[in-house]
């Protein structure tokens, strides 16, 4: 008698990758230049874009600032992705060190991201930087 072989982490992340991108997909990701908010003065010196992504549950849109140094390039989906879900992982994490508006401005994307994504959230939360690019 042979016994199930155990799932392999690869396997698991295939899994993961297929419920994402089948229950939870972006249907659609419009990425502008300029944001329609207040730009903090640590970001004046940046390039400001605004991202709207829409999925099966609604339209979000977020404000993402990349530095000179891209030249004025459009970043792509998965950077403003892996960025809200670094940004949360360090307010979770951190909580003490980042101040009260920009803790405020987090806490605003996640309930965001977990919008879009409802209950697949909490896996995307679990990926690295590669793992959300293969997604997205």
């Amino acid at each position: 008698m042979s016994a199930t072989p155990e799932p392999t982490a690869r396997a698991d992340h295939l899994n993961s990758r297929t419920m994402l991108s089948t229950a939870a997909y972006l249907s659609d990701a419009q990425i502008s230049y300029g944001v329609d908010t207040d730009i903090p003065q640590a970001m004046q010196s940046m390039d400001p874009w605004t991202v709207t992504l829409t999925t099966e549950h609604g339209s979000e849109s977020f404000p993402y600032f990349m530095g000179r140094g891209h030249n004025g390039a459009e970043p792509e989906v998965a950077d403003l992705i892996y960025s809200l879900v670094s940004d949360a992982s360090f307010l979770e994490c951190e909580p003490d060190q980042v101040t009260y508006e920009t803790g405020k401005a987090i806490e605003a994307n996640t309930a965001k991201m977990a919008h879009l994504f409802g209950s697949y959230w909490p896996t995307l939360q679990q990926m690295d930087e590669d793992q959300i690019r293969e997604i997205f």
